[in-house]
């Protein structure tokens, strides 16, 4: 389905949750991402699935994964000086991946 979206970001209305709120298309231009909306009485918007039922504004960083995996191959490849260097290393990896920059 393509949705023109305006100048605002915004599409036209898509449909309702189950509340009665309007569900939106909101392109966000920071990050060249989709999301669907839904505009609440007092003008602000969250970001919810194509239901309308709220979810998290931005996907969560891999910090954790990324420094347990860095400090895995630390592990192995220097014991345990190696664990806090790859930990460090795999949590900065994953501090500079995915989520908003600013």
């Amino acid at each position: 389905m393509i949705v023109p979206v305006g100048p605002s970001g915004f599409s036209q209305q898509i449909g309702v949750n189950a509340v009665g709120f309007p569900i939106y298309v909101y392109f966000d231009r920071q990050t060249n991402t989709y999301h669907y909306v839904v505009v609440l009485p007092n003008g602000r918007a969250i970001y919810t699935n194509e239901r309308g039922e709220p979810v998290a504004a931005t996907p969560a960083k891999p910090i954790l994964p990324l420094a347990v995996l860095g400090g895995s191959v630390g592990f192995l490849a220097g014991g345990p000086v190696g664990v806090l260097i790859g930990a460090l290393l795999g949590a900065l990896a994953g501090e500079n991946l995915g989520g908003n920059k600013k």
